[in-house]
């Protein structure tokens, strides 16, 4: 044997090509991410028959936490499950189980941005380099500690608005209510008189709404 045989390494093992996926569900997948336009009737289908391809898997609030989670725990699955488990029980503190559409879109912006926060958060702890790198992570941290606070602002004006003031009128007892007012000793209130209570208590309600909306308003 030679010395350019002898010296050259021993084969490896051979690399099978790329092989396309079998299942054709996952086939009409792959080319929808390769970017084949061709396949976008057929990709509609199965979205229309799986909606939960792009309401979970994905869904932009659930990438987006996802990303958060890589960036504070890197490789570390137990921590990266731990903190995922803490924003989903943040959102179970913040709105519970059956959540008005407008509450669970503040709320996944709420865990969105504390997400952000404990990133700055860390990022700032661990500097050690001082000087202006210290200074531009501090800035960063009370960025993104404004979203954050701007975030559960707009949740408690939301619930303020829904939840604010409701005053029912029942007209179906008149006979009733003019029978009691025909009674010896018995006064009703003027008409004018409850009509400008009701106006100030809109009035203050519509006030103080207005204060925290101004207060959201970045």
């Amino acid at each position: 044997m030679d010395a350019t045989n002898r010296n050259k390494p021993p084969p490896g093992p051979k690399q099978s090509p790329e092989q396309a996926p079998t299942d054709p569900l996952e086939a009409i997948l792959e080319r929808a991410r390769q970017g084949d336009q061709t396949v976008l009737p057929e990709l509609q289908q199965l979205l229309d028959a799986n909606p939960s391809l792009w309401r979970d898997a994905y869904s932009l609030v659930a990438l987006s936490e996802r990303a958060w989670l890589q960036k504070i725990a890197a490789n570390d699955l137990l921590a990266f499950e731990s903190i995922r488990r803490q924003v989903e029980q943040l959102k179970l503190d913040l709105i519970g189980t059956s959540p008005a559409p407008l509450e669970k879109l503040l709320a996944d912006r709420i865990a969105a941005s504390w997400l952000g926060v404990q990133h700055a958060e860390m990022g700032v702890a661990f500097d050690d380099t001082g000087g202006k790198v210290a200074q531009m992570r501090l800035a960063r941290l009370n960025a993104a500690h404004k979203r954050f606070l701007s975030a559960t602002k707009a949740l408690a004006v939301a619930r303020r608005l829904t939840n604010g003031l409701r005053i029912e009128i029942n007209h179906t007892n008149q006979r009733l209510a003019r029978e009691a007012e025909s009674r010896p000793g018995v006064h009703a209130a003027q008409p004018d008189a409850v009509r400008e209570r009701l106006r100030t208590m809109f009035n203050e309600e519509a006030a103080d709404a207005e204060d925290l909306a101004v207060e959201v308003t970045p």
